[in-house]
C-alpha cells in the first residue's frame, strides 16, 4: 500500500453483480437529480431516461451507472436510496453521501481521497475495473462530482478543474493572421464653411469659402510653396 492507500490485487473479488462505476457525462447525473425531485417514479427504465435526459446507448450507460449507485434495481424499480435523494439542501447531501460511500466502498478502502491526485483515482478505476483510458477519465470526473455534491472531503488536486486545451486555429484563421492588415483609407472630413482643394493624391488644403478668384490665388501660392519644399527635401536627400 502506498502513501495514498492504493493497493490493488488482481485476485480480489469484485461485487457480486460485477456492476461498474458510472462513466459518461456529469450533466446526466445532475439532470437526473433534478428529474427525481420534480416527479415521483416507481420505476425508471431506458425509455424514461431517453425521454428526459439522454438517448440511445448513452441511456443504457446511465441506467447501469444508477444501478451501481444502488438507485434502481435490475428491472428498473426504484430503491429507497433514490427516494431519499428527492430532498434538497443538507438532507440531500447527507443521503447522497451514504449512497456514494456504499457504492464506492472498495475505492474508499483503498484510496485516501483527502490526499489523492486525479491520477490515483484514474489508476484505481483502470486497474480494478479494467477501464480504458477514456472510460477511466470519465469515471473519475463523475466520482469527483458525486463526492462534491455529497460534501465528501477531497484533496485540493481532485477539486481543481482540468486546464482547458487551447483550441487549434482553423486554416482560415491562420491564413488571416499571415495576411498583412488591410490599410484603411483616410477620408478627411471637410470643415464647415471651408472648401477642399486637391492636387493629385498627396496635397490637400482647405480654404474658407468666398471669392473664388481669391481662393484660387491662395491655393496656387500654397502649391508653389509646397513644390519648393519638396524640391529642397529631394536635393538634401541626394547630397546625403
Amino acid at each position: 500500500m502506498n502513501e495514498l492507500g492504493l493497493s490493488l490485487s488482481g485476485k480480489e473479488s469484485k461485487t457480486p453483480t460485477d456492476l461498474k462505476p458510472p462513466y459518461g457525462n456529469v450533466a446526466w447525473y445532475r439532470n437526473f437529480f433534478d428529474l427525481i425531485r420534480s416527479r415521483s417514479f416507481d420505476k425508471i427504465d431506458k425509455e424514461i431516461l431517453e425521454l428526459n435526459i439522454i438517448k440511445g446507448p448513452n441511456a443504457t450507460m446511465l441506467f447501469n451507472g444508477l444501478r451501481f449507485l444502488g438507485l434502481v434495481e435490475e428491472d428498473g424499480k426504484v430503491t429507497e436510496k433514490l427516494e431519499n435523494l428527492r430532498r434538497k439542501g443538507e438532507e440531500f447531501k447527507t443521503n447522497l453521501k451514504t449512497v456514494v460511500k456504499e457504492a464506492y466502498s472498495h475505492l474508499f478502502s483503498k484510496v485516501v481521497v483527502t490526499k489523492a491526485k486525479p491520477d490515483t483515482i484514474f489508476n484505481y478505476l483502470a486497474e480494478y475495473y479494467n477501464y480504458g483510458a477514456s472510460t477511466a477519465g470519465l469515471s473519475t470526473k463523475i466520482f469527483v462530482y458525486l463526492c462534491e455534491e455529497a460534501g465528501i472531503e477531497l484533496s485540493p488536486e481532485l477539486k481543481e478543474p482540468e486546464p482547458q486545451m487551447k483550441k487549434k486555429p482553423s486554416r482560415r484563421e491562420r491564413k488571416r493572421k499571415e495576411e498583412p492588415p488591410a490599410t484603411k483609407e483616410y477620408a478627411p472630413r471637410v470643415p464647415k464653411d471651408m472648401h477642399e482643394s486637391k492636387w493629385g493624391n498627396d496635397i490637400m488644403i482647405y480654404l474658407r469659402k468666398g471669392n473664388r478668384k481669391v481662393r484660387e490665388k491662395i491655393a496656387r501660392n500654397a502649391k508653389r510653396l509646397i513644390d519648393m519644399y519638396v524640391e529642397e527635401v529631394e536635393k538634401e536627400e541626394e547630397t546625403e
